[in-house]
């Protein structure tokens, strides 16, 4: 798959309509939702008649900014060759009629991880423990192919309807190692509540940057709470700096939890990546070493 963007200045006039064909074969159903670099199609396959979903660059948001292209182009050459259930899947990339860069993907039916959250928090452990060990499986195919997803969080998973299956989504910020890092000048990449102390002071981010907002993610699942998330962006910021996290039992009944699973959050939420496990592979490993049962002689 290969396809070579030079995207035009375009307006948001030149997205998509709904009945209109992109690049000869994707006929627009209908709009389903705008992300952070992005609007997302229903879009049906002329010579297949599947239908997919379709993520168009925003033309508006990043006009002006250079590297969005190559972010946008990145993320899909990156996520067409991660394969594994918890990851979505990418068929295509191409340009629309006006110059925007598009990707073409499996079209999913469910709910973000956030939206759950949001309603059921606090997660009781099984179901905790499966949805961050999908998580987790799925960073370590990115782990093992040198990437960094670097936007970790509930928004960026998508439960799919009436399953607990989990889909990790938006490789729009992550880095392969050794390339050249790309940001956006004068911006912090990644969400604030789930950022790790390294993406927050801007320094080299490794798997271990998403390990820590991988541990974020089952705090606020076993909690109902994210560590910091009182405060203005740049006070959460400078916490994942230089603040302990409050523990997990100041929020949450731990007996409830197998032994040892509030000290591997802990070395999971470590300032010192040194001292989390080094992976999506790592951390899921010793989660499941936890076993799926409470401690003998705890209610």
């Amino acid at each position: 798959m290969s396809a070579s963007f030079s995207v035009q200045r375009a307006e948001p006039s030149d997205l998509p309509k709904v009945g209109e064909i992109v690049a000869g074969r994707y006929t627009i159903e209908r709009f389903i939702a705008r992300g952070g670099m992005s609007h997302v199609f229903a879009a049906r396959h002329a010579a297949l008649d599947s239908v997919l979903a379709l993520k168009v660059l925003d033309p508006k948001l990043f006009q002006g900014v250079q590297d969005a292209n190559l972010r946008f182009t990145r993320e899909a050459k990156l996520a067409s060759r991660l394969r594994h259930p918890s990851i979505v899947e990418v068929f295509d990339i191409g340009v629309t009629e006006s110059g925007l860069p598009f990707i073409a993907m499996e079209l999913l039916d469910g709910q973000a991880l956030s939206k759950l959250v949001r309603e059921q928090a606090p997660l009781p452990w099984p179901r905790a423990r499966g949805f961050i060990l999908q998580i987790l499986d799925a960073l370590q195919v990115a782990h093992a192919a040198g990437a960094v997803h670097r936007d970790v969080k509930p928004d960026n998973c998508l439960v799919l309807r009436g399953t607990d299956h989990l889909k990790l989504l938006d490789f729009g910020i992550a880095r392969v190692e050794d390339q050249t890092q790309v940001t956006v000048a004068g911006r912090v990449m990644g969400t604030p509540h789930y950022l790790s102390p390294e993406q927050a002071r801007g320094a080299t981010t490794d798997a271990r940057s998403d390990v820590y907002s991988a541990g974020i993610v089952l705090y606020e699942m076993l909690s109902g709470h994210c560590p910091f998330e009182n405060g203005t962006t740049f006070e959460i910021v400078g916490a994942h700096i230089t603040e302990p996290p409050p523990p997990l039992s100041s929020l949450v009944d731990v007996d409830n939890f197998p032994e040892g699973l509030p000290a591997l959050i802990d070395r999971a939420l470590s300032k010192d990546p040194d001292f989390r496990p080094p992976n999506g592979g790592a951390f899921a490993n010793e989660i499941r070493n936890l076993g799926g049962v409470i401690t003998p002689g705890r209610v």
